[in-house]
């Protein structure tokens, strides 16, 4: 299996798009989901003797490729498929509630708009890491117990 491609926002373009710095020479393609990655780690203590465990990264949200060029791609809030490949006058007369359920990076998660990154929760730097779905584990159904599938 091939290792998930990294890189990281070159720039935030608007309340719903990146520019990351990774395109069609780095194997991108429209399409490939991408999580934004908070850059500092959250520590993990241990609750009973507050020891340092370890630290993880965890991503703040995921865009998909929509334009990929020779060094860099755009990706967006909505997944492929989602029916909202709006153009900007339609994106602006989406409802609120439709808008926030496709998630923007304002920490008020307004409208689509443009967005100046102090008020965007995605900063340029950011590290971003392919999504590789995995082979799904079994199901208790598929395992012949009669119980219903996991998803």
């Amino acid at each position: 299996m091939k290792s998930p491609i990294g890189g990281k926002v070159a720039k935030v373009l608007s309340s719903r798009e990146v520019a990351i710095n990774l395109g069609a020479h780095d194997g991108v393609q429209v399409g490939m989901a991408f999580d934004v990655m908070n850059p500092k780690g959250d520590d993990i203590k241990d609750p009973d003797t507050n020891e340092l465990l370890g630290s993880v990264v965890l991503p703040k949200i995921r865009v998909w490729v929509s334009q990929v060029h020779d060094k860099v791609s755009v990706a967006t809030t909505i997944p492929p498929g989602s029916g909202l490949h709006l153009g900007p006058i339609a994106r602006l007369l989406l409802p609120a509630g439709l808008a926030m359920n496709t998630g923007t990076f304002r920490r008020d998660n307004s409208r689509w708009e443009d967005i100046d990154e102090v008020d965007s929760f995605v900063k340029a730097g950011d590290p971003v890491v392919q999504v590789v779905e995995g082979p799904r584990p079994l199901s208790d159904e598929s395992r012949g117990n009669g119980q219903p599938a996991l998803t």
